[in-house]
C-alpha cells in the first residue's frame, strides 16, 4: 500500500441529511430493512450480504424477472418476443451480481421445488451472514408456505416451536443441522444441501431462515414475535441503510462490523510480514508513514449496489458518532484514494477505477438517526436496456459506460482479497513503532 496525500483529485463535498419521518417510513419499507427485522441484535452478522433480484425490474423497467427455472431455461436465446428479450435483460444484470449464494448452484437448482417447496424464482431477496457454524441465510418472496411445510415434511422435518407469526422445523429435534450427510448431498439447497444437512428452519409468509445453530434459531422465532430488539432498529444500521437508499435503488450490499473491521485497524494489513525480513518491514513502514494521517476508526462498514437518475453508483459508507471524525476522514480519504495502490494488482487504484469506466469518486458527509456517515460514490451512467441485451462478458463496453454492478464487484472483491487499505485506521504511533521511530 501506498499512500501520500494529493489533494483536489476527488471532489469533496460536504452534505447533512437529517432523517424526517418520511425518510424513516420509506426506509422501513426497503425490502432489506424487513429483512434486518427478524435479525437480532448481538447476532454473528459477520461479512453480512444483501442481494435483491426483484430490485432490478425497478432499476431497469425493461426487464423482467423469470416467474419459473423450467420456462426460463426453455427460452430460445434467439428468440426476440417482447416477454423473452425483457427476461434475458434481468438475466444479463442478474448474471453479475456477486451477492447471491444460489445464483452458484442456478444450473441444478431443479430440485429446489422437492427440498423446499418453491422455485429459484420465487426467491426474490437474500441475505447471508455469519461464520460456521452459526452462519444464517434468510430468503425472501413469493411461495406458498404451504407448499414448504410440506416439502419439509416429507425430508423427515416436523414443527418443534411457533409462535403467532412463525413456525421452527427441525428434523431428529434440531440434532442434525450440523451432521455431514453426503451421500444426501443437495447443492441447490442453500440451507447445508452441499454437505447434505438439515439446518433448522424458520418457516413464516414469505420468509424462510435458516442456520446450524439451534438457539440462533429460536432468537430468530422470538424476533419474528418483535419479543428482541433488532438491527432494524440499531442506528448504525438505520442511518447506513438511509444513505444507500434515500436517493436511488438498492440491487446488493455488504456490511462489516465489529471484529471484521480488526484488520483494517492493523498497520500493515494484508501483507504477509512472514515473507519479509526485519529490515523489509522497517522500510515498509517508514515508507508508509509519509504524509500518513490516522483515519478515525469507524464502527460499520456497507457497500451498496445502487441506480438513481440514470447513474449506476457503487457506494462506500462509513459510520461515526461523532461528526468531527466524520468530517475528518471526509478530508483525509480523497488523498488516500487518489494515491493507493492495490496489494493484489499492483495497480493504481484509479487506474483500476477508468479501466471499468468509473468515475473519480465523491466523497460526501451526511447525518441520520443522530450518526454520521461519510459516504463514497463510484459511478457512471447507467446503461439502456439495449445495451444491457447486447452486452456480453468478453464485448468491450461502450465508452463511458460501466457494467452493471461494476463499482459494487470492484469493492466487493477487495474486500474479500484484504485490499482495501485506504480505509486503514491504523494509528501512525503503530507504523512508527514498526519502523524503529
Amino acid at each position: 500500500m501506498r499512500i501520500k496525500a494529493i489533494a483536489g483529485v476527488v471532489l469533496l463535498v460536504w452534505v447533512l441529511v437529517n432523517s424526517a419521518a418520511a425518510q424513516s417510513t420509506m426506509l422501513d419499507d426497503q425490502p432489506i430493512m424487513q429483512m434486518l427485522a427478524q435479525v437480532p441484535q448481538g447476532a454473528p452478522t459477520s461479512y453480512l450480504t444483501f442481494s435483491d433480484r426483484a430490485a432490478i425490474t425497478q432499476a431497469y423497467p425493461e426487464a423482467q424477472m423469470p416467474t419459473a427455472l423450467e420456462a426460463f431455461f426453455a427460452l430460445d436465446n434467439d428468440d426476440q418476443t417482447p416477454e423473452a428479450r425483457a427476461q434475458e435483460i434481468w438475466w444479463r444484470i442478474f448474471i453479475r451480481y456477486t451477492s447471491s449464494m444460489m445464483a452458484q448452484s442456478m444450473t441444478q437448482a431443479d430440485t429446489l421445488p422437492t427440498s423446499l417447496g418453491l422455485d429459484f424464482f420465487q426467491v426474490q431477496q437474500e441475505l447471508s451472514f455469519g461464520q460456521p457454524p452459526e452462519n444464517t441465510l434468510y430468503l425472501a418472496g413469493n411461495w406458498d408456505a404451504e407448499s414448504v411445510r410440506g416439502a419439509l415434511a416429507n425430508r423427515n422435518y416436523s414443527l418443534i416451536d411457533e409462535n403467532a407469526v412463525a413456525q421452527l422445523w427441525c428434523e431428529e429435534d434440531c440434532l442434525t443441522g450440523s451432521q455431514v450427510q453426503m451421500a444426501a448431498r443437495d447443492p441447490a439447497n442453500p440451507f447445508g444441501g452441499t454437505l447434505g444437512q438439515n439446518w433448522p428452519m424458520l418457516v413464516a409468509d414469505g420468509q424462510l431462515i435458516g442456520s446450524r445453530s439451534e438457539p440462533l434459531m429460536r432468537d430468530y422465532l422470538s424476533a419474528a414475535n418483535r419479543d428482541l430488539p433488532t438491527l432494524a432498529q440499531d442506528p448504525l444500521w438505520r442511518a447506513s441503510l438511509t444513505a444507500a437508499t434515500q436517493d436511488g435503488i438498492l440491487l446488493q450490499a455488504m456490511a462489516l462490523g465489529g471484529e471484521d473491521l480488526l484488520l483494517l485497524s492493523e498497520p500493515l494489513a494484508g501483507i504477509n510480514l512472514q515473507t519479509l525480513s526485519p529490515e523489509q518491514i522497517q522500510r515498509l513502514a517508514a515508507d508508509l508513514l509519509e504524509d500518513y494521517v490516522s483515519l478515525p476508526p469507524f464502527q460499520l462498514l456497507m457497500v451498496a449496489d445502487t441506480v438513481s437518475e440514470g447513474q449506476q453508483v457503487g457506494k462506500v459508507i462509513l459510520t461515526y458518532p461523532v461528526e468531527a471524525d466524520a468530517q475528518a476522514t471526509a478530508e483525509i480519504l480523497p488523498g488516500r484514494i487518489a494515491a493507493y495502490v492495490s496489494l493484489v494488482t499492483q495497480s493504481a487504484f484509479t487506474e483500476m477505477l477508468a479501466d471499468r469506466n468509473l468515475m473519480l469518486p465523491t466523497v460526501t458527509v451526511q447525518s441520520a438517526e443522530g450518526v454520521f456517515m461519510v459516504v463514497i460514490d463510484f459511478s457512471s451512467p447507467q446503461l439502456d436496456a439495449e445495451s444491457v441485451f447486447a452486452l456480453r462478458f468478453e464485448d468491450p463496453l461502450p465508452e463511458g459506460y460501466a457494467a452493471p454492478g461494476s463499482a459494487f464487484a470492484l469493492l466487493a472483491q477487495s474486500i474479500f482479497q484484504q485490499d482495501m487499505h485506504w480505509l486503514s485506521s491504523a494509528p501512525r504511533e503503530a507504523l512508527e513503532a514498526l519502523a524503529g521511530g
